[in-house]
């Protein structure tokens, strides 16, 4: 068996796995055995969407205080703004059923 043929039948090989995977995966939604996936209310993604942007807004506030970027004064008022604005968000997410320290953007979709 010379070189090319041995990767002649590889790619015929490679084809075939996946017109069969196709096959298989076309064959699981016509008869809707497919996994559901974790789809969240827009309203809530967008909700979920804001805690994690404060969070993160409030730990780069602590990191701008650490490195002397900011004036204490400054970081407590721009704090307690932040924390207001969490507290009205959590309270938003608490009010449509979602458990607001579990219900992660980054949670895996299957």
């Amino acid at each position: 068996m010379t070189f090319v043929s041995f990767i002649y039948g590889l790619g015929i090989t490679l084809a075939l796995t996946a017109c069969a995977l196709f096959f298989v995966k076309a064959f699981y939604r016509a008869t809707g055995k497919e996994l559901a996936k974790d789809i969240r209310p827009a309203a809530l993604q967008a909700q979920l969407d804001a805690r994690d942007r404060l969070l993160l807004n409030l730990q780069e506030l602590e990191f701008d205080l650490a490195m002397r970027k900011i004036a204490q004064e400054d970081h407590r008022e721009m704090r307690g703004k932040l924390r207001s604005q969490l507290a009205d968000v959590v309270r938003r997410i608490e009010g449509m059923g979602a458990d607001p320290e579990t219900s992660r953007v980054t949670d895996t979709i299957i």
